[in-house]
């Protein structure tokens, strides 16, 4: 594909590339705070059963079926994975635009 477009424009559709994928991974982290809704939770002083009263998300409230361990601690894997992939992404993208501009 790089040499039906060219270099130059090859290098544009990277960084665009790099661009939604950074986009995607911002829209992760903020859909995670807002499923976790941690400034909640610390306002109702960490009262699991009144944020979830107050908010109707009872994300803190729902044990494991078979392990009996809340299930938010198995959905941080969902916050974590946004933050390395934001991350990485974010570094993909500045080492394109320093790659680029040098050229």
């Amino acid at each position: 594909l790089e040499g039906w477009v060219g270099k130059p424009l090859w290098g544009l559709f990277l960084l665009m590339v790099d661009s939604v994928i950074l986009a995607f991974c911002l829209v992760l982290i903020w859909l995670s705070w807002i499923w976790y809704d941690p400034l909640t939770l610390m306002a109702v002083g960490f009262d699991t059963g009144a944020f979830s009263g107050q908010t109707f998300n009872y994300i803190y409230d729902e044990p494991t079926l078979t392990v009996g361990v809340a299930k938010f601690w198995i959905w941080m894997i969902m916050p974590i994975t946004a933050m390395t992939m934001t991350i990485h992404a974010a570094y993909n993208l500045f080492c394109r635009t320093n790659t680029t501009s040098k050229q």
